[in-house]
């Protein structure tokens, strides 16, 4: 699995460096004791793909709540660091989707939900409270941090979302 949100950052900000870009980085992803929203610090710059096009005007964009269906970005979060398309995982099968490990609400916020024992057990969990909402990589409503589908325990597999967070 993930082992802890430090070893998670520690994948962004390598796979980050390995294409080139600066900064540190950070996942998107929040766990039962701390949301992203408070993991990551707000950063006013523009968030942008590996090719330049924008996803949001800052980090206000990214933890607001307007409405389930409203667009919050600017384009979906459908690249990979490598400029290539997000392997889609094992996560939500059919769903047409490119499911991404969240656990965290449009206000950057832990979502009540399963995190996989806080990132630490890739475990078939049998009671719902185990299980876990994505981000679905392909939207830009509400869907980009919380997507619901059916098969989405945490023995399956979904890509991350990671966030610069400078530019140092």
């Amino acid at each position: 699995m993930l082992d802890s949100d430090a070893t998670v950052d520690m994948v962004c900000d390598n796979l980050a460096g390995s294409a080139g870009f600066a900064g540190d980085w950070m996942a998107w992803l929040s766990n039962s004791n701390l949301d992203a929203g408070q993991r990551i610090p707000g950063w006013s710059n523009p968030y942008v793909l590996p090719d330049g096009t924008r996803v949001a005007d800052g980090f206000s964009v990214l933890a607001t709540y307007i409405s389930i269906d409203a667009i919050y970005l600017a384009h979906a979060i459908d690249m990979t660091e490598a400029g290539d398309y997000p392997d889609p995982g094992t996560a939500c099968p059919g769903s047409g989707g490119i499911p991404v490990w969240t656990s965290t609400d449009t206000l950057g916020r832990w979502d009540g939900y399963g995190t996989c024992a806080d990132w630490t057990s890739d475990e078939i969990f049998a009671e719902s409270a185990d299980e876990v909402n994505l981000g679905d990589a392909s939207e830009t409503n509400s869907f980009w941090t919380v997507f619901w589908c059916d098969d989405y325990d945490c023995s399956h597999t979904a890509s991350l979302y990671c966030i610069q967070i400078n530019d140092n």
